[in-house]
């Protein structure tokens, strides 16, 4: 919900570098309780049996469905595959972020992560 918000006060164009820059703040990255639950709980959810994974695999594309149309991509599949390299690594960004102590990292991580895909995702 906050980066589908995040999206809908963005100027037009310019949607997913809001999400991306809303999705690695600080301030998501504090919130580990109210934030990306895929951050949160993947590598949990990894360990599971297949009926939870598969529960999972439908939130995962759920939640695509609903950011596709900021994505770049001139067919579904691309935006698709567009979707699954940005989501999953920025999870993964948002994990590591979330578990180191020092905040000087967490910071460069962020903003190095924000800037990248930004630079690789947005016009």
């Amino acid at each position: 919900q906050m980066l589908l918000e995040a999206a809908k006060r963005a100027r037009p164009g310019a949607e997913l570098k809001s999400i991306i820059e809303t999705y690695l703040s600080p301030e998501h990255c504090g919130s580990a309780s109210e934030g990306c639950p895929v951050a949160a709980l993947a590598s949990e959810v990894a360990r599971h049996p297949r009926p939870v994974r598969l529960r999972f695999d439908k939130a995962i594309r759920d939640h695509a469905r609903r950011f596709l149309k900021y994505l770049p991509g001139s067919t579904e599949a691309e935006k698709m595959r567009h979707f699954a390299v940005l989501f999953s690594g920025m999870a993964g960004v948002l994990s590591v972020a979330r578990a180191v102590a020092d905040d000087g990292m967490r910071q460069r991580i962020l903003q190095g992560a924000k800037e990248f895909y930004i630079r690789s995702f947005c016009p």
